[in-house]
C-alpha cells in the first residue's frame, strides 16, 4: 500500500514538473513571435488529472475494510472451529464409553 502511494505521489509530482516547463515553453514560443511566425508549442500532451483517477484516502479506505472483513471472518472460523473442536471431543467421549459399555 504504501509503494503504491509513493508512486503516485511521484507520478503527480512529475506531471506536475511537467505541466510546468510545458507551459514556460509555450509562453517563451508566444513572446518569441515574429513578423507572423511563430515557434512551435506543445501541444496534444495530456498531463491533466482525469476523474476515476487513484484516490490514496479511497484505496486506504478500502484496505482497512478489507482488513476488518478479513478479521471478522477469522473471529468467526475461529468460533466455529472451537465449536467443531467441542462436539468432536463429546463425540470421542461417547464412542468410548459405548466401546466400555460392550
Amino acid at each position: 500500500m504504501r509503494n503504491i502511494n509513493g508512486l503516485i505521489d511521484d507520478v503527480n509530482t512529475l506531471r506536475y514538473g511537467l505541466k510546468a516547463v510545458i507551459s514556460t515553453i509555450n509562453y517563451n514560443a508566444n513572446i518569441q513571435a515574429t513578423n507572423g511566425q511563430q515557434p512551435r508549442k506543445i501541444e496534444g500532451v495530456d498531463i491533466d488529472k482525469k476523474k476515476g483517477s487513484i484516490s490514496q484516502v479511497a484505496a486506504f479506505d478500502a484496505f482497512d475494510r478489507t482488513r476488518e472483513l478479513l478479521k471478522t471472518e477469522i473471529i468467526e472460523l475461529s468460533s466455529l472451529s472451537t465449536k467443531h473442536l467441542n462436539d468432536l471431543e463429546r463425540l470421542k467421549m461417547n464412542a468410548a464409553r459405548d466401546t466400555l459399555s460392550i
